[in-house]
């Protein structure tokens, strides 16, 4: 299969949680599998195989998206953002850089629990500005920051950045 898609080398990998993706029925998981999804065991923290994985594809400069809340979202409001990034970023052989995006609407298009996506409903995204995390990861060596530290800076960051980018669409989907 994958050698018959072209482009395939460029398709993301993306970490799911594998209660979501995985469990339920062998063809969900193989669905899921083929379209490059990785296996997540949530509340097993940030060094599992999928984040190994994932640090793996970055070292290899390959694109691996992440769902930063770590779960599915059922408020409106943007949750915590999980630790796992700043663990990429500060462990990938050269610095990454963190494309952050923000969207409103999906919640619409398919609400929980729905199997059928609705049409002509709006949909807002906004993408942010690229972040590298050189200057980031630079600051904590400056700075004699801990591993600990390190992780929380950059995670906080890309919260911060999130946090921006949440308002903008907001403001862009309500108009």
């Amino acid at each position: 299969y994958q050698r018959r898609v072209r482009g395939w080398e460029q398709v993301r990998w993306v970490p799911g949680a594998h209660e979501i993706c995985f469990e339920g029925s062998t063809a969900k998981a193989l669905f899921m599998s083929l379209g490059k999804t990785l296996s997540c065991i949530r509340g097993d923290g940030i060094y599992q195989p999928c984040m190994d994985f994932s640090l793996c594809e970055l070292d290899q400069r390959r694109p691996v998206h992440l769902f930063v809340e770590g779960k599915v979202n059922e408020s409106r409001e943007l949750l915590r953002i999980k630790w796992g990034v700043g663990r990429l970023a500060m462990e990938c052989s050269s610095p990454p850089v963190i494309i952050p995006w923000a969207h409103r609407g999906m919640e619409e298009v398919l609400p929980l629990y729905h199997s059928i996506p609705k049409v002509l409903k709006r949909v807002s995204i906004q993408v942010g500005e690229p972040l590298d995390t050189a200057p980031l990861l630079a600051d904590c060596q400056k700075f004699h920051f801990s591993p600990l530290a390190t992780r929380k800076y950059i995670t906080d960051r890309v919260q911060w950045e999130l946090e921006k980018l949440c308002a903008k669409v907001d403001q862009i989907h309500h108009c």
